[in-house]
């Protein structure tokens, strides 16, 4: 798989967050970019793509969880336990709705505190990793380095984030990966 272009997903960004506007703007929702954004989100329940990918995750000796949100995400989160005796340890990864993207990593969480999140490169879990990149790879899914996901959107606002802190990965993806 070749590297996504930052240009490239800066287009895709914009293509579906309206610059310079917040949600909660007289006429935000007739925008075009929302509108285009909102028919994305609607066609995404039930995905055939979406249920392939789950199944073959499911073949994994983990317990696999579908955490999507379609009507406030652009994207489908899965979680995979990745210790029976740790449940807060997971491997997770997130496809766009936008385009074939994927962003992976690994989360650990302790109750009543924020879960720390691990690259692969910092990962406990490499061999985990290896297996679920080939995966993605086979369901025609680039991995967007993180890097790349966090660079910033200029003028683009997602969720809670106001114009100008929007990250790559909060707008192909989550609000919730600020």
């Amino acid at each position: 798989m070749t590297e996504p272009q930052a240009s490239t997903l800066l287009a895709l960004a914009r293509s579906v967050h309206p610059a310079h506007a917040l949600e909660d703007e007289p006429g935000y929702a007739d925008l075009p970019e929302v509108r285009h954004r909102r028919q994305l989100q609607e066609r995404a329940p039930g995905s055939e793509a979406w249920s392939a990918l789950l199944a073959e995750l499911r073949a994994w000796p983990a317990r696999v969880l579908d955490h999507s949100t379609l009507h406030l995400d652009c994207g489908r989160q899965a979680r995979m336990l990745v210790e029976p005796d740790h449940p807060g340890h997971h491997l997770v990864v997130w496809v766009s709705l936008l385009a074939p993207l994927a962003l992976r990593y690994e989360s650990h969480h302790t109750p009543g505190r924020r879960a720390v999140i691990s690259q692969a490169e910092d990962s406990q879990s490499p061999a985990s990793f290896a297996r679920l990149d080939a995966i993605l790879a086979r369901h025609g899914l680039t991995i967007v380095p993180w890097a790349l996901a966090r660079q910033s959107v200029p003028e683009v606002g997602v969720g809670n984030l106001l114009p100008g802190t929007a990250t790559l990965a909060a707008c192909l993806f989550s609000s919730a990966l600020t």
